[in-house]
């Protein structure tokens, strides 16, 4: 993003599990993100920092509210 500047970025990610997006990732600097995820919904929830991973529970699709960027099912419908 250094080269071309924040707002001139795109963030594109294919999410085959989840990844944590918070300021390292690059999430809040970019001018647009574009998720795939291969259904229509969120089949997961998405931490917004690493110590949530740490804390979630390995039977469960989520992360506790307080440690959630995007919540499970979370997407657009028509």
């Amino acid at each position: 993003m250094r080269e071309v500047g924040p707002k001139n970025t795109i963030l594109v990610i294919y999410f085959r599990h989840p990844y944590v997006l918070d300021k390292a990732s690059g999430l809040p600097d970019a001018g647009a993100i574009v998720a795939s995820f291969g259904v229509s919904r969120l089949p997961f929830s998405l931490a917004n920092n690493l110590e949530a991973i740490g804390k979630k529970h390995p039977d469960k699709a989520g992360c506790p509210k307080a440690d959630t960027l995007f919540g499970l099912g979370f997407g657009l419908s028509y």
